[in-house]
């Protein structure tokens, strides 16, 4: 179940927050599986988690690893930016999802 609202004003990153990188199309189990248990655990210890999704695949594996955790709901704040270290030459117009995700209630 998703519920969706806007909120009030947008959190900002900040140096605590845990930066992971979903991983793409055509990426090997293992690494699925590592991104998935480091998120999980970083969430359970109470860190945010920021993602950058660039593509389909990533987008589908940051949500999925954020659905998979059954010991507590996910909060995640989702918006728009430009993406980290891109080639500027070759990515104009180029966009980024940028999930923030926190623990939820149980």
């Amino acid at each position: 179940m998703v519920h969706a609202t806007v909120p009030a004003s947008w959190s900002e990153t900040s140096s605590n927050d845990f930066v992971a990188y979903p991983p793409g199309a055509k990426s090997a189990e293992g690494a699925v599986k590592k991104f998935r248990d480091t998120v999980h655990a970083r969430l359970r210890e109470g860190q945010a988690v920021v993602m950058q999704c660039r593509g389909p695949d990533a987008v589908w594996n940051a949500m999925e690893v954020l659905a998979e955790n059954r010991v507590k709901t996910a909060e995640v704040e989702v918006r728009w930016v430009d993406p980290y270290s891109l080639d500027r030459r070759t990515a104009e117009g180029a966009r980024a999802l940028q999930l923030r995700a926190i623990s939820g209630r149980s």
